[in-house]
């Protein structure tokens, strides 16, 4: 079972001349699969590296319903990577309007 998602990731690593982080984006496909063993994970496209691991227990399987499991986690991932593209959104934002402008009118 695999869904794939376009995420964009931050290059915080990166700073500008002021030592702040630059907001580059990386467009990433990732897929998100049941392993196995039952895990689910989040990965990049043509990679082996698991970015992400969501086990659940037997008894929450029993709680929730075994064929429910794969779309509570693929939720947790969606919630997830909206609320890391929001955080870098804001700021950015931040940034944007702190700078002082180098001319005025």
């Amino acid at each position: 079972m695999s869904e794939e998602a376009h995420a964009q990731q931050g290059d915080e690593s990166a700073t500008d001349e002021r030592g702040r982080p630059r907001f580059g984006a990386k467009e990433a496909i990732l897929e998100f699969i049941e392993t196995e063993n039952g895990s689910l994970v989040l990965q990049e496209v043509g990679t082996d590296e698991i970015l992400v691991s969501i086990a659940f227990s037997d008894k929450v399987k029993q709680m929730v319903g075994a064929e429910h499991i794969h779309s509570i986690g693929q939720s947790m991932i969606s919630a997830a990577i909206a609320t890391v593209m929001e955080r870098q959104m804001r700021q950015y934002h931040a940034h944007v309007y702190d700078e002082t402008p180098k001319r005025f009118s």
